[in-house]
């Protein structure tokens, strides 16, 4: 969370420490991963980026966003964490529906 929260506030080094944390916790999980590729493609960090996106699809196979943003830093294409963030939510949205404490869905 502190990972996905730091992002909203535009603090990429601390959303890159959180989700470090997170993979040194559990260094399997995907979704650490996708955003510490995310990041790196935002930064500019093409390999860096790549490495953890395929980490992040090995994890994670069939995920269609870890596919499409893979795919989109091998093309060169910008990656948009608050697109990458929409995705995920809209994933809670589709399978838990509106609830009276959620604005989101």
């Amino acid at each position: 969370m502190a990972g996905a929260i730091a992002v909203r506030l535009d603090d990429l080094a601390g959303a890159r420490e959180a989700f470090g944390r997170a993979l040194d916790r559990r260094p399997e999980a995907w979704y650490p991963l996708l955003m510490l590729g995310a990041i790196d493609a935002v930064e500019g960090e093409r390999a860096a980026a790549i490495a953890h996106l395929d980490e992040s699809r090995r994890a994670n196979p069939r995920d269609p966003l870890v596919r499409s943003v893979l795919a989109d830093v091998r093309r060169d294409r910008p990656v948009r964490l608050d697109e990458i963030e929409a995705a995920l939510v809209g994933r809670i949205c589709e399978r838990v529906g509106r609830t009276e404490d959620t604005d989101h869905c």
